[in-house]
């Protein structure tokens, strides 16, 4: 055998032996079919699962309510009071890991704003301490005032610190009535809600009264520039409250729940009396209210890490061994750290323990009220809920 034709024998071997290897180091795509090549071919291959910590990350999901608190409209406060929670579950059923803020804007407010300033006023900025908002919006008043919407998107424009995430939702919610065009002069609504628009920032108006009316005070103009939808909404529909067999079930697993809320540094007393106040302004508000506020306390929107241990531990807010004595919780003082490990290990359980049943419980109270006949007129909740679903 020439030596051209003992080399061409190995290489033969060699490639043989490759092919054979190969599809083990480097696993093969099936063969693609002829129509699909063409596309397949600008799609990666790919290497690996998506990392678990990926698939969890979470989406910031920034939602701004811009209310009018002029003197007609405390039908429309009452809404948001009975609502939000309502709100805020739905975000968590479309967006399980989102990390939630809401900001609250008033507009028509001369108490608390002056002519300077519009007569708009920024209560709170975007933040994820729905208790705190929560009772912002609980000590909403009414009283006479202008209402400039093109005033109260400039506002929400330049003082309110939007996310900068390229996937953030960023959703804009402006109820009210009287014409839209007051002070166009000064803020134009229609060239604000386009601005925010090409922020990627959703513009949704929901008018409290007659569609048409709304129409033609340039409601639905607002929408249009910004990309959002068009409600009239019935500015007393949202503060019905219907009762459930739920209800009162959630009312004692609301009870166990907070018996796992340890308040820990500067915020912990106060943040655990903030909680317990706004579980009674959200019973105040209605059997409904109250029992969906109990739903949104299982979810992971609802989110103490600034005073409660558990949630602090869970987000990175708090390290367990670096608490000072006066920033320990009282029901671990005076232990090892292993003793605190230990109690701080029983109470997630029995945390999740809670939460569970929670949602259980809440599942069938959703099946009930979706089984219950109804024709009730379009509330802000409802109005709200539909955006929501439509713009997540």
């Amino acid at each position: 055998m020439s030596p051209r034709t003992k080399i061409t024998a190995v290489l033969s071997v060699t490639a043989a032996l490759a092919m054979l290897v190969a599809p083990r180091l480097f696993p093969v795509p099936p063969p693609i079919a002829a129509a699909q090549a063409e596309e397949a071919h600008f799609e990666p291959l790919p290497t690996s699962d998506p990392v678990p910590e990926l698939k969890a990350r979470q989406r910031d999901v920034d939602i701004v309510l811009c209310l009018d608190t002029s003197g007609s409209m405390e039908g429309l406060l009452d809404s948001a009071r009975s609502r939000l929670w309502d709100i805020v579950n739905r975000v968590s059923e479309k967006e399980p890991n989102a990390r939630l803020r809401v900001a609250l804007i008033t507009f028509g407010s001369p108490g608390v704003a002056s002519e300077r300033s519009g007569f708009v006023a920024v209560r709170t900025d975007l933040t994820d301490d729905l208790d705190a908002l929560y009772g912002q919006i609980m000590a909403l008043s009414t009283a006479g005032g202008e209402e400039y919407v093109g005033w109260t998107l400039h506002t929400a424009l330049t003082e309110v610190s939007w996310s900068t995430e390229d996937n953030a939702a960023r959703i804009m919610f402006v109820a009210g009535n009287e014409s839209a065009d007051q002070a166009s002069h000064q803020f134009n609504f229609r060239k604000l809600a386009a601005q925010a628009r090409s922020r990627g920032i959703v513009v949704n108006s929901l008018y409290a009264g007659n569609e048409d009316q709304g129409i033609r005070e340039q409601w639905a103009a607002i929408a249009e520039a910004g990309g959002g939808v068009y409600a009239a909404i019935d500015r007393q529909a949202g503060t019905r409250q219907v009762a459930t067999p739920q209800d009162q079930r959630l009312v004692e697993l609301n009870g166990a729940l907070n018996q796992t809320y340890v308040g820990y540094g500067a915020k912990g007393s106060s943040g655990k009396a903030n909680q317990t106040a706004q579980d009674g302004n959200a019973r105040s508000m209605g059997s409904g209210s109250a029992s969906t506020r109990i739903s949104v306390k299982s979810k992971k929107v609802y989110d103490n890490s600034g005073w409660d241990l558990l949630d602090g531990l869970s987000n990175g807010a708090v390290d367990l061994d670096s608490l000072s004595d006066e920033e320990t919780p009282a029901m671990l003082q005076g232990k090892s750290m292993d003793e605190k490990r230990a109690a701080v290990a029983d109470m997630k359980l029995r945390r999740a323990a809670v939460k569970k049943e929670i949602e259980e419980v809440a599942q069938e109270r959703t099946q009930w009220l979706k089984e219950r006949p109804t024709s009730e007129a379009e509330g802000l909740d409802e109005a709200m809920l539909e955006a929501i679903d439509a713009q997540l």
